[in-house]
């Protein structure tokens, strides 16, 4: 559904007209999944969206009550990108990554001083980070953190990368998905 029936009119304080536009926005995001990263001639798909939040738990709750969340993953707590993450799945298949910082010193900790909640990356998996970033920086991006282990990933490898026009990349060096959804809503 589009423009879902509790949508925010003008009489609405900011904080729920700013809910309901990041759920239409991502409501509308799903068709970034029919749009695959292309690097070096290399099709990646739409791993998930990453969103920040000062509280994770509120934010998917606000989120559910608009768009169609079928299923959430555990808590991850991520010490290597001091993070708290919680995975969420939508009717049509788009996953979305709540990130929330893990101590005062995380390094999303600035982003949300100024925002609640935040859209703030794109990810995508790849067989080779090396490959990858050869290819980004060929299109003038680049790698903003060094490759580290994600613990929500299985330890794989993820890189963060800025392209040129601002978009923040993540790239995932594991070609599938692992990740479970035990929290059926």
């Amino acid at each position: 559904q589009l423009f879902p029936r509790n949508r925010p009119d003008a009489g609405e304080s900011f904080k729920a007209k700013s809910g309901y536009h990041l759920c239409w926005y991502l409501e509308q995001s799903s068709m970034i999944s029919s749009s695959p990263l292309i690097l070096d001639g290399i099709q990646h798909e739409l791993d998930h969206v990453g969103i920040l939040s000062k509280n994770i738990e509120k934010t998917i709750s606000t989120i559910a009550s608009i768009l169609s969340i079928t299923a959430t993953s555990d808590v991850i707590i991520d010490p290597l990108q001091d993070v708290k993450a919680i995975f969420a799945k939508t009717s049509q298949g788009l996953v979305l990554e709540f990130l929330e910082p893990y101590s005062d010193k995380s390094p999303i900790q600035n982003s949300l001083a100024k925002n609640n909640n935040l859209i703030h990356h794109l990810a995508y998996r790849t067989k080779d980070i090396n490959v990858s970033l050869q290819a980004i920086r060929e299109v003038r991006g680049m790698p903003i953190s060094e490759s580290k282990k994600g613990i929500a990933f299985d330890n794989a490898q993820i890189q963060f990368f800025l392209l040129s026009d601002g978009w923040l990349i993540e790239l995932i060096e594991q070609v599938e998905s692992k990740m479970e959804f035990p929290n059926i809503l």
